[in-house]
């Protein structure tokens, strides 16, 4: 019996530093996985580092961004100027080649062009293309209309031989956007068509056959200035005046005394 009891102890304490080392086993891996859970996250100088990063990857992307798009409105504005010179020489040009009659320049910022049209709705026409004031010159006569600063425009007319008066059909419209400055000067094989004095006065209309005009247009677009010069050859056998019968003098077209 002793030695049965002996046994029983033996095996009861075999038992227990069994289970003391079967817990020390399970209880160890599960303290060290919390151990490893206190430790996760960043410290607040990996915080700092971190932001400073993005900060500095975000101002560069950023001012990657707005090179380019400063870029991009200036390449923009200038494809728009080219496209506004382009077409406003075109019209100008245009409009030069198919004049029949007359020519002048009220100003050097204003041209006009005298044309007729046999059995036309209007037969005596007149053009004006002008920057700043619009002068109606006739004869001696002269009024003005204003207009945007930063247009050219153009202004049709008709002539009333009833009221001896040129009459506007509709109103100004836009000849060309962005313009800061228009010159436009007559030529003919002597030079430059003088029609006003040094005082700026208007002379008396020569009346000569110019054969080239001059033109110069301004633009500008995002506080750049572009300048574009051309000239146009006057193709028909036109006379530089603004009176209605040296215009129409050699045609009999129509008849009346200055």
């Amino acid at each position: 019996m002793t030695q049965a009891r002996e046994y029983i102890c033996i095996q009861r304490q075999e038992n227990t530093k069994y289970l003391i080392m079967n817990q020390a086993q399970i209880t160890q891996p599960i303290k060290q996985a919390n151990k490893g859970s206190y430790n996760k996250g960043f410290t607040l100088v990996e915080l700092i580092v971190s932001i400073a990063i993005f900060a500095i990857v975000g101002a560069a992307i950023i001012a990657f961004f707005s090179m380019a798009m400063t870029q991009y409105k200036r390449n923009t504005n200038e494809t728009n100027v080219q496209t506004e010179s382009q077409m406003a020489w075109k019209r100008l040009e245009n409009n030069i080649l198919i004049t029949t009659d007359g020519i002048w320049t009220p100003s050097n910022h204003q041209i006009d062009l005298y044309s007729y049209e046999k059995g036309g709705t209007h037969e005596y026409l007149r053009t004006q293309i002008y920057y700043g004031t619009r002068i109606n010159q006739d004869g001696d006569s002269a009024d003005g209309a204003a207009s945007d600063k930063n247009a050219i425009y153009y202004q049709e007319q008709y002539y009333d031989t009833t009221k001896s008066k040129w009459i506007d059909i509709g109103e100004p419209q836009v000849f060309a956007n962005l313009v800061t400055d228009f010159d436009v000067r007559l030529y003919d094989k002597g030079g430059e068509i003088k029609l006003y004095d040094d005082d700026g006065n208007p002379l008396s209309p020569p009346g000569t056959r110019p054969t080239n005009v001059k033109v110069n247009i301004s633009y500008e677009a995002n506080e750049r200035t572009y300048d574009s010069s051309n000239e146009v050859a006057i193709r028909n056998n036109i006379v530089a005046s603004n009176r209605f019968n040296a215009v129409y003098a050699n045609t009999d077209k129509y008849n009346k005394n200055d």
